[in-house]
């Protein structure tokens, strides 16, 4: 299949993936979801047989696989930012250094905005968060539980470089004490770090958060000390509710407040407010979908109900150009054994 294995972390293994996924067409997948064709994987089974990558947007936030038995139980979402070239350009150096700022909120909408955080994939004793006791000043602004995004401390990356930042058993990989670096030498000592938060909130977004959108200074240094592009990025939004794409979107549901209102929520940069909406087929406690068939049947229905938030935008927010043909994209990779369940929100030079 050409896709790219997660469990290579060398440069020397990056680059290798990336020209393969390049070779076959295969590279990326834009951020929509087909609920017709999911996909379908081994994960860890003893099962013979293809794997195939589904047809559009496999998301890495799943609430019901947020802890999973696949990969030892260590299979997160992971931000991988590179600066080395792929395709025709591969092992041509370059000056690009780039700073980056993530704006990093809740994953997860669990259908009442009544300040309760609630895990829905967890049966009795349910885990609950008290948003309104003060300890999530940032998290619960105007009194809604999703939308809300905190900027981190700054990423850099070096020329040439990839660095990966992954929890073992997090989605997010923090300085709290509980945070594991599942691959310590390829995130360069980094990690996403936040300044003038609570540690509720810190404890919060490694569990249940994920990153929105990044604010990206791209420097050559071949050039001068100044930002040659100073832009913000998100996710291909092609599918959304106001996306393009032909698959599907009946599943995603508006954010309300208890009164129904839609929530919308305030993009970084100056963007604007925005519509929130999350992927729910509002099934029954515990009867989430399962995502790959066995054996495959694409004529098959599939039901989605990940809770993952999403703003709304439909623009076009995950390609920079530079200097040349050379362009920043973000775009998301699965894994060629786990399908979206250790997906890779990569951050790359063309």
């Amino acid at each position: 299949m050409g896709l790219f294995t997660l469990a290579a972390c060398s440069e020397d293994a990056y680059q290798s993936a990336e020209e393969q996924n390049a070779q076959d067409g295969s590279h990326y997948q834009t951020n929509s979801f087909n609920e017709n064709w999911p996909g379908h994987t081994h994960g860890d089974n003893n099962i013979s047989g293809p794997i195939w990558r589904g047809s559009d947007y496999y998301s890495p936030w799943d609430i019901w696989y947020r802890v999973n038995n696949y990969g030892d139980g260590k299979l997160q979402p992971n931000y991988i930012f590179s600066t080395i070239y792929t395709g025709e350009k591969e092992g041509v150096p370059n000056n690009y250094h780039l700073e980056i700022y993530a704006y990093v909120g809740l994953a997860y909408f669990d259908g009442d905005n009544d300040g309760t955080y609630t895990d829905v994939a967890t049966t009795a004793p349910t885990i609950q968060y008290n948003l309104n006791s003060g300890n999530y000043p940032n998290l619960y602004a105007g009194n809604n539980e999703v939308g809300n995004l905190i900027k981190t401390d700054v990423i850099t990356v070096q020329p040439n470089e990839s660095i990966r930042l992954e929890d073992t058993t997090l989605h997010l990989l923090t300085n709290l004490p509980s945070s594991q670096d599942k691959y310590p030498s390829n995130s360069g000592g980094q990690f996403f770090a936040f300044s003038g938060i609570s540690p509720q909130e810190e404890e919060l977004l490694s569990i249940y958060g994920k990153v929105f959108f990044y604010e990206v200074l791209v420097y050559d240094t071949s050039i001068s000390a100044t930002p040659i592009a100073h832009e913000f990025m998100q996710l291909n939004p092609q599918g959304y509710p106001s996306g393009t794409a032909t698959s599907k979107t009946a599943y995603w549901d508006p954010v309300s407040d208890l009164l129904g209102n839609h929530i919308n929520g305030d993009a970084p940069g100056g963007l604007g407010l925005y519509p929130l909406y999350y992927l729910n087929a509002n099934l029954p406690n515990g009867t989430d979908w399962f995502p790959f068939s066995f054996p495959p049947d694409p004529s098959s229905t599939y039901t989605c109900d990940s809770r993952e938030v999403i703003f709304d935008l439909p623009v076009n927010m995950h390609s920079i150009p530079l200097t040349g043909s050379d362009k920043l994209v973000l775009d998301v990779l699965g894994s060629s054994r786990h399908g979206w369940l250790n997906s890779s929100i990569y951050l790359h030079l063309e």
